[in-house]
């Protein structure tokens, strides 16, 4: 414990001299490295292992204009069943751009609306892109949830489900998933930065009506009815 207004290259350690004032810091460092999800602290000594402020979460709700989350400590870095679910306001029937969007085009997800569809992008990273679009003629408008059901088994593959107000409109199989990968570009809510993980639009391809949150919930298909 160091005293920098008088000891700015930290060389008198006091922490022996004042007990009682180390004992307060520690506490409150403590507080706050809890609060804000600091522990496990790591000096790079130790085996790596994974570990990521999502990973003992049922759910996390993300909100627009948050900054981007980087993919190492992110929601996606552990490989778990999920559902992405988008509350929504469509204003009229050209709202389009990203809901949610994980990496680029060396791989990653994007959830989004275009051509007055819905539509997901699951996209390995070898070049392979998985892309499901809502079957049915146009979403509805006003206040709506969106969702998208990612499910993995235990062979490597699994399947994409689509809902627009918890009603079914499309659904694919993914031969083949990802996980433990960490991507250079992380998670974005109402847009894609940087590179695009679909074919079909340029970033950032924002989002054109208005999101209310968007819920990762690692329960997929278990969700409640729209609220």
């Amino acid at each position: 414990m160091y005293n920098l207004k008088d000891d700015f290259n930290e060389i008198t350690d006091l922490s022996a001299q004042q007990p009682a004032k180390l004992k307060e810091l520690r506490a409150l460092f403590d507080s706050e490295a809890t609060k804000y999800n600091v522990f496990p602290l790591k000096d790079g000594t130790q085996g790596y292992t994974l570990q990521t402020a999502y990973k003992d979460l049922d759910r996390v709700v993300l909100y627009p204009g948050q900054s981007t989350i980087v993919d190492v400590a992110g929601p996606f870095a552990l490989k778990k069943s999920f559902s992405l679910i988008a509350d929504v306001d469509l204003g009229g029937v050209e709202d389009q751009g990203v809901l949610l969007s994980r990496g680029g085009f060396e791989g990653g997800l994007s959830f989004f609306i275009q051509n007055r569809k819905l539509n997901f992008v699951y996209a390995v990273g070898d070049g392979t892109k998985y892309v499901v679009t809502s079957e049915n003629a146009a979403l509805p408008q006003g206040k709506v949830q969106l969702r998208a059901d990612v499910k993995y088994d235990d062979n490597g593959a699994g399947q994409i489900t689509l809902f627009a107000n918890n009603s079914k409109v499309g659904e694919s199989k993914l031969e083949k998933t990802t996980g433990y990968v960490y991507l250079h570009e992380g998670v974005n809510v109402g847009f894609d930065d940087l590179t695009p993980v679909a074919d079909t639009y340029k970033v950032p391809f924002a989002f054109t009506g208005k999101i209310n949150h968007v819920t990762i919930d690692y329960n997929p298909g278990q969700q409640s009815s729209l609220k």
